[in-house]
Formats: structure tokens, C-alpha cells, sequence
């Protein structure tokens, strides 16, 4: 719809009143739509960054995770060795006591 352009002159100055309003508010919101893309991109890039961060530090405690795990499994294997062999032991000593008596 169209407005009547006069109702908008008694608000602007003697230098604005012969430039088209309909001009001004598109000229307005163009440069409130750039400012808020600007914005947006700066948000986006910010969260950007959060993300990169985040990931630099998940793969840092993975690491370290996955280093206590081979570390706790491989003294689970040596305990379980250790295990064999104390077992394999007592059955030895057990046989001789069976041969002694």
C-alpha cells in the first residue's frame, strides 16, 4: 500500500523531506539486515571456534583415556600370567606333597 509521504515530512529535517521515504526505510532495513548478517556471521564463527576447541580437547582426552586403557590392560595380561603361573605352582607342590605322603 501507499502512504501518504507528507505524514512522514513533518518528522524529517529540511534536508530530508525531498528524498522519497519509501527510499529511506528501504535504505534503513538494507543496512539493518547487512549489520544483522554481520552479526550472524559473527555468532557463527564464534560457535565455530567453540566447536574447533572442543574437539581439540575431546581428542586430547581420548588420548590420554586410551593410553590408561592399554596401560590397565596390559597389567591385566601380566597379572593373568602371573596368575597361570602361581596356579600351575601350587599344583606342583601339591603333587609332591601327594608323593611324599
Amino acid at each position: 500500500g501507499s502512504s501518504d509521504p507528507s505524514d512522514e515530512d513533518d518528522e524529517l529535517g529540511p534536508c530530508e523531506q525531498s528524498t522519497n521515504p519509501l527510499d529511506t526505510k528501504r535504505l534503513r532495513r538494507k543496512v539493518s539486515n547487512r549489520e544483522s548478517a554481520r552479526r550472524s556471521r559473527q555468532r557463527k564463527h564464534a560457535h565455530l571456534s567453540e566447536l574447533e576447541s572442543q574437539v581439540e580437547k575431546l581428542k586430547l582426552e581420548n588420548a590420554t583415556l586410551y593410553k590408561q586403557f592399554t596401560d590397565t590392560s596390559q597389567q591385566f595380561h601380566e597379572a593373568d600370567t602371573n596368575n597361570r603361573v602361581l596356579k600351575s605352582d601350587v599344583e606342583a607342590l601339591r603333587a609332591k606333597v601327594c608323593m611324599k605322603s
